[in-house]
């Protein structure tokens, strides 16, 4: 069985094209296993304005979502709720956006923050 010229430059291109696919597939793979969800997490909770006029993180509930007994507007890199300042501790913040009814993505939706 003879192959013509045609016929061996299409089987060379499938090939290539194959081991490209692998590598290609392979490489998102491993990109997606070792990023974490989500890649940007917001400074503040959900739906909450970050006051940007000084170099504390000022947190406003301008919208009053939540429970009312919480505070309106919060010092992230301050506030201490149970023994841990929320800027530096990501799982004080989930337990004070869940002990204030809020959501906080990337924070309050994320698994495993307190272990």
């Amino acid at each position: 069985m003879e192959l013509n010229f045609k016929m061996i430059i299409v089987i060379v291109f499938l090939m290539i094209l194959v081991v490209l696919l692998v590598i290609i597939f392979r490489a998102m793979k491993d990109a997606l296993v070792n990023n974490e969800w989500p890649g940007n997490v917001s400074k503040c909770p959900d739906y909450w304005m970050e006051d940007m006029s000084s170099d504390d993180i000022i947190c406003s509930n301008e919208k009053n979502i939540g429970i009312d007994t919480c505070p309106k507007d919060v010092n992230m890199s301050t506030y201490i709720y149970n023994s841990k300042i929320l800027a530096t501790s990501d799982c004080a913040k989930a337990q004070w956006a869940r002990s204030c009814d809020l959501t906080w993505d990337g924070v309050t939706n994320k698994k495993n923050v307190c272990t």
